[in-house]
């Protein structure tokens, strides 16, 4: 205290401010809560990503090693087109009579239906249309389904070039084109679809890093009735409002920071190889870009937060609705999974979605400009002023101070 009162104007408001900070700090290390919402939290999306790319990898790798089972109405008519399924890892089973009956009944998921005119028309070298009905949405199913539909279309090219090899006509004569594709994109687009839950879990973790020190800070000392006779002390209120926010702002760097590198371990961990690969990976200097990129949404969250929480009355009303702050900003950003939209500036300096459109880029491989860094990282910063200013004057009032 006496060196509190040794220190001139400014050099008094810091140290009541760093001391604020210091001791949120110190009493939410040991909260089981605070500690569990800044770690367990935004750790869930990397773990829930990397089992479930895990069980669908393995599931899809056994179901492809697998015979295919496949019920075939009117195999007799079709002895070729059996035995080359039958070649290519297809036990044949006999069909049902009424195929479409048999899938409604669900006692089948997956019927190949051979009409009588089959020989007519391969004779004639006519198009034989066959019938391949499924039904079942589960990803076995459209595994299987995939598997009959490649097959067929086999068996369709070797007969087509056979029928031309008996006129003298080389196949190659059919192709028009030869296309070559090469995929220069830094990312397979699945594997982009994939890593566009990095931006959204980033936001989360913005938003969830320091959540409960918040709701502590504000809306618990209020219910607890200790916010008043804190504001009433000799410290200036804006110094110990600042000093909240500064321990809120830690805890949801660190949160920012665990959440990317969680991420990044467990990318390391996806399956590498089989039908569901995941060919991705977050280098460090892709990472240290990532943290950069949304540590100013941390201000601005916190920020936000500070100012939902002055209006709340109760720990369980303060938690209800922070909790719901997150979603909007990162279901936004999610989208773009789905329907990139241009970064425009205007897009860019929206706080919380600005930073995602940029890591779309940045995961994508692509160069970002300055520039566009530039205005998202002011209008985070510019914003959560803004929030800041409007929180300290609001608990200027008394009724801010002593309502519950």
């Amino acid at each position: 205290m006496s060196e509190a009162r040794e220190l001139s104007g400014g050099g008094r408001w810091r140290h009541w401010a760093s001391t604020v900070a210091r001791k949120e700090i110190i009493d939410n290390l040991r909260d089981r809560r605070t500690l569990l919402s800044a770690l367990l939290v935004p750790l869930m999306a990397p773990m829930v990503m990397l089992l479930m790319m895990s069980f669908i990898s393995k599931g899809a790798q056994e179901r492809l090693e697998k015979p295919l089972e496949l019920a075939i109405s009117g195999a007799e008519r079709a002895p070729n087109l059996v035995d080359f399924l039958r070649r290519h890892g297809v036990e044949p089973q006999p069909g049902p009579e009424d195929p479409r009956a048999a899938l409604e009944a669900e006692e089948l998921a997956l019927v190949l239906s051979i009409p009588q005119d089959y020989q007519e028309r391969l004779a004639a070298a006519r198009p034989a249309t066959v019938e391949l009905l499924s039904r079942g949405g589960e990803p076995s199913a459209r595994i299987d389904r995939r598997r009959a539909t490649s097959l067929l279309e086999g068996y369709s090219r070797q007969v087509g070039a056979l029928r031309l090899i008996a006129r003298g006509v080389d196949p190659g004569v059919t192709e028009a084109l030869a296309v070559r594709v090469l995929d220069l994109s830094p990312r397979d687009s699945s594997d982009f679809q994939l890593l566009m839950i990095v931006p959204f879990a980033l936001v989360f973790a913005a938003f969830v890093g320091g959540l409960y020190l918040v709701i502590d800070a504000i809306a618990g000392e209020r219910e607890r009735g200790s916010l008043e006779p804190l504001l009433l002390t000799a410290p200036a209120r804006s110094a110990l409002l600042i000093g909240k926010y500064a321990a809120v702002v830690l805890f949801g760097c660190f949160s920012i920071a665990f959440t990317a590198v969680a991420f990044a371990a467990m990318l390391k961990l996806m399956p590498s190889g089989g039908a569901f690969a995941v060919n991705i990976d977050l280098d460090p200097k892709t990472l240290a870009s990532l943290v950069l990129l949304f540590l100013p949404t941390v201000f601005f969250a916190s920020a936000l937060q500070m100012l939902v929480a002055t209006f709340t009355r109760s720990f369980k009303e303060a938690q209800t609705y922070l909790s719901l702050l997150p979603l909007l900003p990162g279901f936004a950003g999610f989208l773009q999974a789905f329907s990139p939209p241009e970064p425009v500036l205007w897009r860019l300096a929206i706080p919380a979605y600005g930073e995602q459109l940029l890591c779309g880029r940045l995961l994508q491989g692509e160069s970002i400009a300055i520039t566009d860094v530039l205005v998202n990282v002011t209008s985070n910063f510019v914003v959560a002023g803004l929030l800041l200013v409007v929180v300290v004057k609001l608990f200027e009032r008394e009724r801010t101070v002593f309502a519950r």
